[in-house]
C-alpha cells in the first residue's frame, strides 16, 4: 500500500555535511597510549634530576607539516648573495612576517584555521584552546614570527624572475637536514627549581626545521587534525610533571598560540603551488629577545630580520641556540652548490664565486651556470 503524499510544503531540514575523514588519524585509545616518538619525549635526566626540556614548535607541528627529502634552493640577488657570504658565519635572513611580499597570506592562513575550527567539536578542550587563540588579539599581530623561504625547484625560470634579480642573481643549494641555529649573545634559558627537580620552562626564541608549504586545502585540514593530536599528547604528558596549574596552562596555551601562528605561515593559495616553497620559522616569545633583531630597508619600508646560520660540524645543541662563548668554527650554511643566474654572462664569474666561497670558508661547493635560456 502506497503512503499518502505529504502535503507539507515547508522546506526540508538541511542535512549537516559530515567532516571528511582522513587516513592514519589516531584512534581515541591511541591518543592516550604511551607510544610517543623519541623526538617528542619531554624530559631528560640531568645530574640525577628529571629535567623537562623546552617545548618547541616542532613538537606541535611534527607530522602535521612535511619535511623536504631533497635539496632546497634559495634564490637571491647579487647584493643578497654578498650579504649571505660575507657574514661570519654565513647566514640567511629570516624576515618578519609583516615584511613578506604578500602580507595578506598571513591573515588568509588564520582565516582558514578559524573556519576549520568552526567544524570541530566545541566541547573538546584542545579545540577550545585553539579557538581561544584565533579569537584573541594574537591573530592580528604578525610580529614575533620570522620566516626563511626556499624552494625545491632547481634552476627555474619563473623563480629567477621573481626572486633571483630577473636572472642576474644566484641560487644556493642547501641541505635541509642540517639544523638551523641562531647565535645568541644575551639570552639564556631560565630554569625553575622545584622539590621534584629542575624544570626549564620556556625559551624566548625557537627555530623550526624546514617544512613544505601547504597549498591544497585537504592537506591543510589534515595538518590541523595532526596539530590537535600533537597538542593533546603534549597536554597529557605535561600532567606527569608537578608544575602548578597556572604555569602548566600558561606554557601550554602559549605554545598553542605560537604553533598555530607557525602553521598559518605555511598555508598559501593553491594558485602559488608552482613555487614549491619550503619554509623555516623563528618564533620570538618576549621583548628580551629583541636584541637579536637587525634592520634593513625593503620596498615596504624599514623592517626587522634575524640572521640564521646552521651547525655544519658542531654537535647539535638543544635548544638550537649558540651563545657568545661557544666555539663557532663549525657554524655556517650547508651550501652544496651555487647556480649563477642566466643573465650573468660575464667571463670570470665562476672564478669570482669560487673566490667568494673560499673567503667564506665554504669548501667543496659546486659552482655551475644556469641552463635556463634568457
Amino acid at each position: 500500500m502506497l503512503a499518502a503524499k505529504n502535503s507539507d510544503t515547508s522546506p526540508p531540514v538541511p542535512v549537516p555535511v559530515p567532516v571528511p575523514q582522513y587516513p592514519n588519524m589516531p584512534t581515541a585509545s591511541e591518543r592516550h597510549a604511551d607510544n610517543w616518538p623519541d623526538s617528542q619525549s619531554l624530559s631528560t635526566s640531568k645530574g640525577g634530576n628529571v629535567v623537562m626540556r623546552e617545548l618547541t614548535i616542532d613538537d606541535f607541528v611534527e607530522r602535521a607539516l612535511e619535511q623536504p627529502n631533497q635539496p632546497i634552493y634559495h634564490y637571491t640577488s647579487s647584493s643578497g648573495m654578498l650579504g649571505i657570504m660575507k657574514a661570519k658565519p654565513t647566514q640567511l635572513w629570516a624576515s618578519e612576517a609583516t615584511a613578506l611580499n604578500d602580507v595578506t597570506e598571513v591573515r588568509n592562513g588564520w582565516e582558514f584555521i578559524s573556519a576549520w575550527l568552526q567544524t570541530q567539536d566545541s566541547t573538546d578542550p584542545i579545540i577550545r584552546a585553539m579557538r581561544d587563540t584565533t579569537e584573541a588579539d594574537f591573530i592580528n599581530k604578525a610580529s614575533g614570527i620570522y620566516v626563511l623561504s626556499s624552494t625545491t625547484r632547481n634552476d627555474d625560470s619563473q623563480l629567477w624572475i621573481s626572486y633571483g634579480e630577473a636572472g642576474k642573481g644566484y641560487a644556493l643549494e642547501l641541505d635541509p637536514v642540517v639544523p638551523l641555529l641562531i647565535r645568541n649573545s644575551e639570552i639564556r634559558p631560565v630554569d625553575q627549581v622545584l622539590p621534584t627537580g629542575t624544570f626549564r620552562i620556556q625559551l624566548p626564541i625557537e627555530v623550526s626545521r624546514w617544512y613544505h608549504v601547504l597549498y591544497d586545502d585537504d592537506k591543510k585540514r589534515l595538518a590541523l587534525y595532526q596539530f590537535a593530536e600533537n597538542a593533546r599528547r603534549i597536554q597529557a604528558n605535561l600532567a606527569n610533571y608537578l608544575l602548578d596549574d597556572e604555569t602548566r596552562d600558561s606554557e601550554f596555551q602559549g605554545h598553542i598560540a605560537f604553533g598555530l601562528a607557525t602553521i598559518a605561515r605555511f598555508f598559501k593559495s593553491e594558485t602559488l603551488s608552482g613555487e614549491n616553497e619550503v619554509r623555516a620559522t623563528i618564533a620570538m616569545f618576549g621583548s628580551e629577545s629583541g636584541s637579536l633583531q637587525q634592520f634593513r630597508n625593503t620596498n615596504l619600508g624599514i623592517t626587522t630580520y634575524i640572521p640564521v646560520t646552521a651547525a655544519t660540524e658542531l654537535p647539535i645543541p638543544d635548544p638550537p641556540v649558540v651563545y657568545q662563548d661557544d666555539d663557532i668554527s663549525g657554524l655556517g650554511l650547508p651550501v652544496k652548490s651555487i647556480i649563477i643566474g642566466p643573465q650573468l654572462k660575464r667571463d670570470g664569474q665562476q672564478r669570482t664565486v669560487e673566490g667568494l666561497c673560499e673567503r667564506a670558508n665554504l669548501h667543496g661547493v659546486e659552482i655551475r651556470k644556469s641552463k635556463v635560456p634568457f
